[in-house]
């Protein structure tokens, strides 16, 4: 299988110093997270993500690890708000960076800081950043994500991510063929970068970068595409998002034949890194051929008949309750 260029972001890239790392320094850190029924790993290029209830809870990067201050923004900005009025994340970070207020007006109930208050948010922001990262560099793992599971979860709930949170707990459902499930969950929010040879997407003539939300594989190693839909709001039909849209993103983009066979490959790649590091069992495979699209619904059961009749024409994939098992609809 043929490579695209090493200006193209690749999931399975993993350099050869994160590599040493990943089986040095970060090792007992990985097992702890590996080991923790709550949280996901997930390649992106030359990183890993860790999840948390659709969050993202770590970013471990080659020689170094990270945390989003703005999981903090809630409980920080609480001190600034007043009654009917509150101070916008996006308000905070213009301000912060100096940039002058091109809003000709601020929406009724919101306040837009001066700089030196929005400084002394970020200056919060970050001691609490900092604070939480200590733990990882003293090894208190249990206690560095006791906090952060914290921290992440108000944030999630706060801002209603719950599309995300199906994600991920179906990735942690399905890491394995079982009696209970048909795939098992590869990659998440896979993003075309428009430098892929197969990417011939466009909006309004300029290229896109269409996102997949769920990479499966089967028993036999065939790849899928899925769409995951938490509501049938997210699918109607003048929704740019729709199925119908995410389809033909798909048929011109990773469904498309490329010569280089390059999406496949990297798939490929991606596996045979998280088998190295245990994350997914040694006898997941990726066959080589064009992955296949798929549809899932996650929403509420009185919705699902709605939604498969409005695409009884693709592949649908069952999304269990409780256990977040993805199966083939028979």
């Amino acid at each position: 299988m043929s490579h695209s260029n090493n200006n193209s972001p690749r999931r399975g890239r993993i350099s050869k110093v994160f590599k040493n790392n990943l089986n040095g320094k970060f090792k007992k850190l990985v097992q702890h997270i590996i080991a923790d029924p709550e949280l996901d790993m997930q390649l992106r290029d030359n990183y890993f993500n860790v999840y948390y209830e659709g969050g993202c809870i770590l970013r471990l990067s080659p020689s170094s690890w990270s945390f989003d201050k703005y999981y903090y923004f809630p409980e920080v900005i609480s001190e600034y708000n007043k009654p009917g009025k509150e101070i916008a994340k996006t308000y905070v970070e213009e301000s912060y960076k100096d940039k002058p207020n091109r809003r000709k007006k601020i929406p009724e109930g919101y306040i837009y800081p001066d700089r030196i208050t929005a400084n002394e948010i970020i200056g919060k922001l970050i001691a609490r950043r900092n604070k939480i990262l200590s733990k990882l560099d003293d090894g208190d793992y249990e206690g560095y994500f006791r906090e952060a599971k914290s921290v992440v979860g108000k944030f999630v709930e706060i801002f209603n991510r719950k599309e995300r949170c199906d994600q991920h707990h179906i990735a942690i459902d399905n890491r394995s063929i079982t009696p209970n499930n048909d795939l098992v969950v590869i990659d998440l929010e896979f993003a075309v970068s428009t430098k892929k040879p197969y990417n011939k997407t466009t909006t309004k003539g300029n290229p896109k970068v269409p996102k997949i939300d769920i990479i499966a594989v089967d028993k036999e190693g065939q790849l899928y595409a899925i769409e995951l839909k938490s509501n049938l709001e997210a699918d109607a039909t003048d929704s740019p998002q729709n199925v119908k849209a995410h389809f033909e993103d798909f048929n011109n983009s990773i469904g498309s034949l490329d010569e280089s066979n390059d999406f496949p490959a990297e798939m490929a790649e991606v596996v045979a890194q998280k088998i190295e590091l245990n994350i997914l069992p040694h006898d997941i495979r990726v066959n080589g051929k064009l992955p296949k699209f798929a549809i899932a619904f996650a929403g509420s059961e009185e919705n699902v008949p709605a939604f498969r009749e409005a695409h009884q024409d693709l592949t649908l994939i069952n999304v269990g309750k409780g256990k977040r098992y993805l199966t083939f609809n028979k």
